[in-house]
Order: C-alpha cells, then sequence, then structure tokens
C-alpha cells in the first residue's frame, strides 16, 4: 500500500471531501479513490443505493493480537449473508488508533437499496455479528453514527436514488438534483475515512484499511 500522495483540497473527483474549515485536514487518495470506485460502482448497478456509516471498538478487557483479524471475520461473515440473500454488498474500513489500548474501526457500506431499506436492521445485524466474532456482548461496541457530539439526530442510512426512468422535463431535472446532491453528500460523510488523523500508529505490515474487491 502506498500512502505517500494526500490531499488537503476541497473536493476528489469533482465530489466536496471533509478537509476542514481552513484545508486543515489531509486525506489519503488511495482511501478516497476506494470509496468513489465502490460507491460509482454501486449507483450505476442499481438505482438505489443505501449508504451506511458505522464505527467498531473493542471492550476494554478484549485481547487482540494488533491485527485486523476479528474486522476482517465480521465482514466476511457480512459478505456471506449478503450474498446468500440475493443482495449486492460493498464495503470500505479504516484502522485508527491513537493513546487507547485498542484500535477503533470506521466503515462505510453500500447495499443495493431495492432490497434492503432499513439501516437500523442492518446494524443491529452489524452487533449480532460483532458480538459472535468477539465472544462477547456487543452492547456499546457498535457506534450508529447516527447522533453528533451533542447528542443531536444525525441522518444515516441515506437512500442514494437515481431519477426514474419515466422522468421527462422538470421532473428529471428535480430528480438528477437530488440524485447529485444526496451522492455528493455520502462521499464527503465517508471521506472522513480517508483522513491521515491516528492511522500512523498501525503497525508495520499491518493494513490500515481495507475494501470489497470490484471482480
Amino acid at each position: 500500500m502506498h500512502y505517500n500522495s494526500t490531499t488537503n483540497e476541497s473536493t476528489f473527483n469533482n465530489l466536496k471531501i471533509n478537509n476542514g474549515i481552513n484545508g486543515e485536514y489531509f486525506c489519503y487518495e488511495i482511501i478516497l479513490n476506494k470509496i468513489y470506485e465502490r460507491m460509482m460502482l454501486m449507483t450505476n448497478r442499481h438505482c438505489r443505493v443505501l449508504f451506511v456509516r458505522f464505527d467498531l471498538r473493542f471492550p476494554a478487557t478484549y485481547q487482540t493480537n494488533r491485527g485486523n483479524d476479528e474486522i476482517s471475520h465480521l465482514f466476511k461473515i457480512m459478505k456471506e449473508n449478503s450474498y446468500n440473500k440475493g443482495i449486492d454488498f460493498h464495503f470500505i474500513w479504516v484502522r485508527e488508533q491513537s493513546r487507547e489500548k485498542h484500535q477503533h474501526y470506521h466503515c462505510v457500506v453500500f447495499l443495493n437499496g431495492s432490497l434492503v431499506r432499513d439501516y437500523r436492521r442492518f446494524l443491529g445485524e452489524v452487533e449480532r455479528v460483532w458480538g459472535h466474532v468477539l465472544a462477547n456482548d456487543a452492547t456499546g461496541l457498535v457506534d450508529w453514527c447516527n447522533r453528533s457530539k451533542d447528542g443531536l439526530s444525525v441522518a444515516n442510512g441515506i437512500m442514494i436514488e437515481r431519477p426514474r426512468q419515466a422522468a421527462v422535463g422538470v421532473s428529471f431535472h428535480e430528480q438528477n438534483e437530488l440524485y447529485n446532491s444526496t451522492l455528493g453528500r455520502c462521499f464527503e460523510w465517508a471521506s472522513y475515512l480517508a483522513k491521515t488523523n491516528q492511522k500512523n500508529n498501525t503497525p508495520y505490515g499491518i493494513r490500515r484499511f481495507n475494501a470489497s474487491q470490484i471482480r
């Protein structure tokens, strides 16, 4: 993996990114590109795509091997479960760690929105599987990213919907405007995963991020 290329520009591929108020935050371009590729793949493939953000933590007493075995196991199960239900599913996760004992993870997923509409049910399944992987109660270990630091409600489970095929004229214009604004909103939120901060503490030889394969 190459982490030499970073940016604090306000946009990436003409989509706004989270680079701070005055461009003070830098993002890894390789991670921004992984997000962009999967978002474009899913929105080109499906007329509706459900975008979901969540974070993962470990219990304070949990013993890790400092690798990424647990999150790899989680997404292996989630991917297999989705495949068995005929649900298209792509993801990106990043690993971060500051001074706390354990690393934590930020995650974004894209799901076929014609088949999955309720992000709460999806995150409930993430909680169940994370508990299974850790052999521990996962209550409080999965942040649903639906509250701000002030406790205010934040929209998650955002549906990105292409204009309907039958839409013409003003109707098409309005639907296309909504599609583009929603796409941009989701990419900007997802770009938080690409920030350089807290990723340099990753042990040598261990991945700082991973993403679903594109075939």
